[in-house]
C-alpha cells in the first residue's frame, strides 16, 4: 500500500480522528500531524496528489470517491473504531465533509470550504491541478443531507466567498456555521494560536466543542442579502451601478449593522479612483472596525500611493500587529511590506532589524524568500 498519502497510527483507542490535509501539503507529509502527536485517539491522516480535492485517484486509497470512502470505512474498522470525527481545512475541509459523510462519521468539524467545486473566486479553481469535469463533482449538499453528519464550519468573516460557498448548508439543522470575526480564509492558524487544534479536536472527544467555540467565534454578518456586492468588490474590485447604490444605501441605514457597515464603506473604497476619496472611506470602515488587518493594509497601500510615507508606515505597522497577534495570515508578508516603508522613509536600521527578526521565518524557496532577498540586498549596500 502507498504510505504517500496516507498515514494510519493505531493508538488502541475507540475513537478515531481522520484529518485531511489541506492544499499543497506535499507528499508524505500531513496536515496537523504535528499537533496531534500523543493524541488520545487512533488516527488517519489523508491527503491527495495533484491538489485534486479529494475525488479523484488517491494513491493507497482507491480510483474512485466511491473506493476511497470504502477503503477509509475499512481502516477505520480495523482500529476498532466505535465512534469517528473528521477533520479539514479548505481543500481539507471538502474531504473531511465529503468522506464524514460517506463513511458515516460521528462529526466533522471544517474551516473555510467550498460546497460547490467551480464558483467564482473558490480555491479549486486556482489550486486544483488535477480537475474533475463538472458533471462528474459529488454533490457535497446532498450527500451531506443523506447523511445528516453533526458538522461544524468555521470560517473567516472577511473571506466573502466563504460565506457563500456554505450558503447551501445553512439550511441543515445539524450544521452550525461559526464566523471568526475580522478572520480571513485561513482559519487554522489562528484556532490554534488562540486555543490550540489539539484542544479544539480533543474537545470534540469529549462534546465541549461548543463551549471551547464560543469564546472565539460568532455569527456576526449572518446571512447578510450584501455578501455578493462585497465579495464582487474583494474579487474583481469592481461594482455595478446598482451594486453601488444598494451598498451606499445600505451604510447610511441607523439600523444597519455597525460591523458589517465597516465592510460596506471597505467594498466602496475599493472602487473608488480617487486616493483621497479612498482614504475617507477606508476610515470610515476602520473607525467602525479597527482591528481588520485587511482595512489597515489597505489604508497603508493607500497612503503610499499619496506620499504620505509616515501615514502609511503608521497603518502597515498596525496591520502586523494584528496579523501577529492573530495568525489570521503570514505575517512575515506584512512584515515585509513594513520593512519596505521603513527602507523608503529612510529608517534604514530600523528595516535590518525587523528584517533579522523575520529571516528564520521566511521559507527557504518561493517568491516570499524572493522578496526577501531583493530587500536584504538592497538594504546591505546601504552604509
Amino acid at each position: 500500500m502507498s504510505v504517500e498519502f496516507l498515514k494510519i497510527i493505531d493508538n488502541a483507542k475507540d475513537t478515531t480522528v481522520v484529518v485531511f490535509s489541506s492544499a499543497n501539503v506535499p507528499p508524505n507529509k500531513f496536515s496537523a500531524i504535528h499537533a496531534l502527536r500523543d493524541f488520545n485517539a487512533n488516527l488517519v491522516f489523508i491527503n491527495c496528489p495533484d491538489n485534486n480535492w479529494y475525488i479523484k485517484p488517491i494513491p493507497g486509497l482507491g480510483n474512485s470517491v466511491s473506493e476511497v470512502s470504502q477503503n477509509i470505512i475499512e481502516a477505520i474498522k480495523s482500529l476498532g473504531t466505535k465512534r469517528s470525527i473528521f477533520y479539514g481545512g479548505s481543500m481539507g475541509a471538502y474531504g473531511a465533509i465529503l468522506y464524514g459523510a460517506l463513511c458515516h462519521g460521528d462529526k466533522a468539524i471544517v474551516t473555510g470550504v467550498e460546497a460547490e467545486l467551480g464558483a467564482e473566486g473558490g480555491y479549486y479553481n486556482s489550486l486544483c491541478r488535477d480537475k474533475l469535469e463538472k458533471t462528474l463533482r459529488p454533490n457535497l449538499t446532498s450527500i451531506l443531507a443523506s447523511s445528516a453528519i453533526k458538522t461544524d464550519i468555521l470560517i473567516g468573516e472577511a473571506c466573502f466567498s466563504d460565506h457563500i460557498f456554505v450558503q447551501s448548508l445553512r439550511k441543515f439543522d445539524f450544521v452550525k456555521i461559526r464566523t471568526i470575526t475580522n478572520g480571513g480564509h485561513r482559519v487554522p492558524p489562528f484556532i490554534d494560536r488562540k486555543i490550540g487544534l489539539r484542544n479544539l479536536i480533543e474537545s470534540m472527544l469529549h462534546d465541549t466543542e461548543d463551549e471551547l467555540l464560543k469564546n472565539i467565534s460568532t455569527d456576526i454578518i449572518g446571512n447578510c442579502e450584501a455578501y455578493n456586492e462585497i465579495r464582487n468588490a474583494l474579487i474583481n474590485k469592481t461594482l455595478s451601478k446598482e451594486e453601488v447604490k444598494k451598498l451606499k444605501e445600505y451604510v447610511n441605514l441607523p439600523s444597519s449593522n455597525q460591523h458589517f457597515k465597516s465592510y460596506a464603506f471597505f467594498a466602496l473604497s475599493l472602487v473608488q479612483t480617487d486616493n483621497i476619496g479612498k482614504t475617507e472611506l477606508i476610515e470610515k470602515a476602520i473607525e467602525l472596525n479597527e482591528s481588520n488587518y485587511l482595512f489597515l493594509d489597505y489604508m497603508s497601500e493607500t497612503q503610499k500611493e499619496l506620499g504620505r510615507i509616515d501615514k502609511a508606515l503608521y497603518y502597515a505597522q498596525k496591520c502586523a500587529d494584528v496579523i501577529e497577534d492573530t495568525g489570521f495570515e503570514s505575517s512575515e508578508f506584512y512584515m515585509l511590506k513594513t520593512i519596505v516603508l521603513l527602507e523608503v522613509s529612510g529608517q534604514i536600521e530600523r528595516a535590518k532589524n525587523l528584517l533579522s527578526v523575520i529571516e528564520k521565518t521566511i521559507p527557504s524557496h518561493g517568491k516570499m524568500r524572493e522578496n526577501f532577498d531583493a530587500i536584504a540586498s538592497r538594504l546591505n549596500r546601504v552604509c
